[in-house]
């Protein structure tokens, strides 16, 4: 029962705020560090349907917001974000790690910047991410790919092929949720 409810509810809520709606977000944080980002939060019609990795929800940002602020060190670090959606932290974080190597900020000037590898499982949210990627100019120390983690062991193998999971340093995610619609 509250499973149908939950579902209809969101349903509901994705209806009546007009989450699904094309827009473009910019984001700016106030932090040592300056990240400002532009974010399309919507795939093109002709690319499918959206789903819910293709919406800018706020965790992201508060995820984001709490990464740069020192929960996630700018050099010596690697990140898997899972269900990163379109991007708002992982680019984020890319960027602030960027910005830190540069100024040799974010913990010493010694030591390589953080690395984040994006994941997400829905096609179109990874189509978003790429092209948010993109136009954010991230820096290569971001990298997206395909990844479900529910996948079992064959998902373990897959993502110990996309990074050695001994070397991370920390795993983040906003808002990890399944509902179908």
């Amino acid at each position: 029962y509250f499973g149908g409810l939950a579902t209809a509810t969101a349903i509901a809520l994705d209806e009546w705020l007009d989450l699904r709606k094309w827009r473009t977000a910019r984001h700016v944080l106030t932090t040592p560090v300056s990240v400002d980002m532009k974010l399309h939060t919507r795939v093109r019609a002709a690319e499918g349907e959206a789903g819910q990795g293709c919406v800018d929800w706020p965790a992201g940002r508060v995820l984001l917001q709490w990464a740069v602020d020192g929960g996630v060190p700018l050099r010596h670090g690697s990140v898997l974000e899972v269900g990163a959606g379109v991007g708002v932290t992982s680019i984020g974080l890319a960027l602030a790690a960027s910005c830190s190597s540069e100024a040799g900020g974010g913990g010493g000037s010694d030591g390589d910047p953080t690395r984040v590898l994006a994941t997400d499982v829905c096609d179109s949210a990874l189509a978003n991410l790429h092209r948010n990627a993109a136009e954010n100019e991230a820096p290569a120390l971001l990298r997206v790919e395909r990844w479900d983690a529910a996948g079992g062991t064959e998902a373990v193998r897959r993502l110990s092929r996309l990074v050695d999971p001994r070397t991370l340093t920390h795993v983040i995610g906003a808002d990890i949720v399944s509902v179908p619609i």
